[in-house]
C-alpha cells in the first residue's frame, strides 16, 4: 500500500480528523458494511491484522472508487477512473443467484497484487450457500 500514492491520499482524506464528503462517505460505508456484512468485515479485519495494516487503510483500499467520487462531490463533473463491474445473475423465478461475473478494469498497479477468494458457507445438514447471501 505504501507505493500507491492515490490510496495514501484517499486515506488521508478520510482520517478521523477530516470532515466533509469523503470522510462522511467513508464512515457511512464502514458502518453500513459492518452491519450488513459482518462476516466479510471480519475477513477484512483479519487481512488488516495479518498484513500489519491499519483497518481503515484496508477499508479505504476496498472503498476507493466511492471515496474518489465523494472527493469530487462539489465539482460539476467528477472524473473517477473506470474500474471494475460486478454482475449477479439470478433465476427469473427468484431464489439464489446462479452466477456472478467480475471484470478487472482498474489501474495496472493492481494486476500483480490482486487475489481471488472463493468461499462457500456450510450450513447445518450439509447444505451450502455463497458468502454473499
Amino acid at each position: 500500500f505504501r507505493s500507491d500514492k492515490t490510496l495514501q491520499r484517499l486515506y488521508k482524506a478520510v482520517s478521523s480528523s477530516h470532515q466533509g464528503a469523503p470522510a462522511e462517505a467513508f464512515r457511512a460505508l464502514r458502518q453500513i458494511n459492518s452491519r450488513r456484512y459482518p462476516l466479510l468485515m471480519a475477513e477484512v479485519e483479519g487481512m488488516a491484522e495479518g498484513s500489519g495494516q491499519a483497518l481503515d487503510l484496508m477499508l479505504v483500499a476496498n472503498f476507493r472508487q466511492e471515496i474518489q467520487t465523494a472527493l469530487g462531490a462539489n465539482a460539476s463533473r467528477v472524473d473517477v477512473p473506470d474500474s471494475c463491474t460486478d454482475v449477479l445473475l439470478v433465476h427469473p423465478e427468484g431464489g439464489h443467484g446462479v452466477g456472478w461475473a467480475h471484470n478487472e478494469d482498474y489501474n495496472a498497479l493492481f494486476f500483480d497484487r490482486i487475489y481471488l477468494v472463493r468461499q462457500t458457507w456450510e450450513q447445518a445438514g450439509g447444505a451450502s450457500s455463497p458468502a454473499s447471501r
